[in-house]
């Protein structure tokens, strides 16, 4: 089975879909927006699977400072 994305530029196009929806052709799912909470949990999750320790935000901070630093000078 292939899954394909498609922009209807044209509202005739998607009666041809549902006719060819009707004749079992082809299947239509209308795409939902994730929700905020869905995005927030997505997030909690990535965020817990790959926790930064504290070595490496020292570590980022400093050489974020010493970039800043590095342009103020010139």
């Amino acid at each position: 089975m292939t899954v394909l994305n498609i922009e209807l530029v044209d509202p005739r196009a998607k009666s041809l879909l549902e006719e060819l929806a009707k004749l079992n052709l082809i299947r239509i799912q209308e795409e939902t927006k994730p929700s905020l909470s869905s995005i927030a949990e997505r997030i909690r999750k990535r965020a817990a699977e790959e926790a930064v320790t504290e070595e490496e935000i020292i570590t980022e901070v400093e050489k974020v400072r010493a970039a800043l630093y590095k342009e103020s000078a010139s």
